[in-house]
């Protein structure tokens, strides 16, 4: 997960569905927690789903007493960031994001709309806002200590800008974060290098949280409280991940995030001279002993920063640039272009666009400079250069986002470019379904319906099928009949497939669910089998009886005595499907065999024995 994601275009008054795809679940969750993620979502333990602009909040039943908290944010590109208030700490999102965010792919009704906070609050008046303060210093005293801290900022009264304001708000007590960011390393003192292994993941989550406290005080303009605030992070984590187990690279990642959050804060307000010196030197040696990890350049783009400050930088050692770290993980940019990256979001963040244009010029960063001109409002020109020079479907869904948010003209331009990014490299799910909506928004139905396909064969869901169903209209038969023969060719990761199959379960077109849920001649995701054996019972039996007693059969003879009980399920739909077919007697001869066979298994047996009945 990036450490700042690119800022992005205002939202644009047209209500888009967010931009979730699949794709990305599997890449942050393992196999085994997507798994889980899918049962939970399927079981319906998901609650309270609600969305606040770009933001998403679940409940999500758990071992515990009380739900899960989950808290997720989308971009543009799809989600930015996850959490959830469980104790999961192997890596990756955990099976409660995961189940949130099939619920908002699969089930989009599920979710409440409702305002972000900021529009909630604006009726009230001053009686009433203090009174709600009131309320909640009551439920949480410890909230008193920060509001106290905010009063400066809001007594500096109207006169203040909303920058000035925000950087007195978000001042942060640096003891205080010195001590959360000590305890996140020493969370798990107590645990033996063994069981400490498995919940590295705990600890760099942990330390993002603390990181995300700096990022507030970059995004508000607070440049040098970040620095402070950067200084006491990397100087405690510098200091304790060295004796921590990092086999797998997590603890090592967060320094490329640190130093992407460091070029940015160094960039964020003018430094003098001096300054740039001396936080130059203070990252310089922590840098020195990283090396001997081979990660002394997680800082290279924030040296040159306070080396350079806003000055000329040789970009001629661009191409050297390294920009990925080891393990599979994806760092953040490095060296130069970790620079020019820092570099070209503080001039958007900032409002300062023409600069934007020339620097993103400069450094034939296209999808850059084309949203600058957007933002310049020179409409015709962005969607010129979108057109000549972008490659990436993202970059293509930044320029179209942007356009469309410029408010200016109609909505032509970003058509021209969302529709164009269909054809570059990349994922399209997302832009493609953006695109649907806009051009529904524009009365254009043909750019509509085409858009539509498109997001049903990249990420098939329902919600997708169903909505291209919906343009389609009259012409539905013939747009159904060539989805389905690509579905039916697509050779699909788990998550794909899942929703194929969904979609040929509501068409009923069971022979294809039943094709599609096998996998190299075995098959490969219990919660997909389960479901269409379940779905299929009354109309396909002779496949389920087989496939019931090939599952129990694989589950015993295993002695997977953890699964007996999945071993007796399958059974039970096993015998109910013989029973559709009157082969009464065929099950009691095959049940009394299989009992026999296992008679020495002790806790498989009565499981065994109870089918009878």
């Amino acid at each position: 997960m990036p450490a700042s994601p690119t800022p992005q275009p205002s939202s644009p008054p047209l209500r888009q569905p967010l931009p979730l795809a699949e794709a990305q679940i599997r890449r942050e969750a393992s196999p085994n927690v997507f798994k889980r993620g899918q049962e939970y979502w399927r079981a319906g333990v998901v609650e309270e789903l609600t969305r606040r602009g770009e933001t998403l909040q679940a409940e999500v039943s758990g071992s515990a007493p009380l739900p899960y908290q989950v808290h997720i944010r989308v971009g543009l590109a799809g989600v930015e960031s996850a959490s959830c208030t469980c104790p999961f700490g192997a890596g990756g999102w955990c099976k409660h994001v995961v189940a949130t965010l099939l619920t908002a792919i699969h089930d989009p009704a599920a979710i409440s709309e409702r305002p972000p906070l900021a529009e909630a609050l604006a009726p009230l008046d001053q009686a009433q806002l203090r009174t709600l303060l009131l309320r909640l210093t009551e439920r949480d005293p410890a909230l008193v200590g920060r509001i106290e801290r905010l009063l400066p900022g809001v007594l500096s009264g109207p006169a203040a800008t909303a920058a000035a304001a925000a950087t007195v708000a978000l001042e942060l007590d640096l003891k205080a974060l010195r001590r959360q960011a000590r305890g996140a390393l020493h969370v798990l003192d107590d645990a033996s290098r063994s069981e400490a292994y498995w919940h590295m993941g705990e600890i760099v989550a942990a330390e993002r949280e603390v990181l995300a406290q700096a990022w507030e005080l970059i995004r508000a303009g607070a440049g040098q409280s970040a620095l402070q605030a950067l200084e006491v992070i990397t100087s405690e984590y510098a200091e304790g991940w060295q004796w921590l187990q990092d086999d797998e690279g997590e603890l090592s990642i967060f320094f490329f995030e640190l130093g992407a959050a460091w070029a940015e804060a160094l960039l964020t307000e003018p430094l003098t001279p001096a300054d740039g010196q001396h936080w130059g030197q203070l990252l310089d040696d922590w840098a020195k002993p990283l090396g001997d990890y081979d990660l002394g350049y997680a800082f290279d783009a924030a040296l040159l920063a306070a080396r350079h400050g806003w000055g000329e930088v040789d970009l001629s050692e661009r191409e050297d640039d390294v920009e990925a770290f080891g393990f599979g993980w994806h760092a953040p940019p490095t060296g130069i272009d970790g620079y020019i990256a820092a570099r070209l979001n503080v001039l958007e963040r900032q409002g300062r666009f023409t600069e934007l244009l020339d620097y993103a010029r400069l450094t034939d960063e296209h999808a850059r400079a084309a949203v600058a001109l957007a933002r310049l409002n020179r409409l015709d020109e962005a969607a010129s250069l979108a057109l000549e020079r972008l490659t990436q479907a993202a970059d293509a869904f930044t320029v179209a986002v942007a356009l469309h948010a410029s408010g200016a003209g109609s909505n032509d331009d970003a058509l021209r470019v969302a529709e164009h990014g269909l054809t570059l490299n990349g994922p399209h799910a997302a832009l493609a379904s953006w695109l649907r909506e806009l051009a529904v928004e524009s009365g254009d139905t043909p750019r509509a319906v085409a858009a539509a396909a498109v997001a049903v064969r990249e990420e098939p869901t329902l919600a997708a099928w169903r909505r291209a169903a919906e343009l389609a209209a009259d012409a539905w038969p013939a747009t159904r009949d060539a989805l389905l023969k690509d579905l039916r060719r697509a050779r699909r990761d788990a998550l794909q497939r899942a929703g194929a199959i969904d979609i040929f379960l509501v068409e009923g077109l069971f022979d294809d669910a039943i094709k599609a849920v096998k996998g190299s001649d075995r098959y490969e995701d219990q919660a997909l089998l389960t479901l269409v054996a379940d779905a299929v019972a009354g109309e396909r039996p002779a496949w389920v009886s087989a496939t019931g007693r090939a599952q129990a059969e694989a589950i015993a003879g295993a002695g997977a005595a953890a699964h007996y009980d999945d071993a007796a399920t399958w059974l039970a739909r096993a015998r109910a499907a013989d029973t559709l077919l009157g082969q009464t007697a065929e099950w009691r001869a095959y049940l009394e065999a299989l009992i026999e066979q296992h008679r020495r298994k002790y806790k498989l047996r009565p499981l065994l024995e109870a089918l009878r009945r």
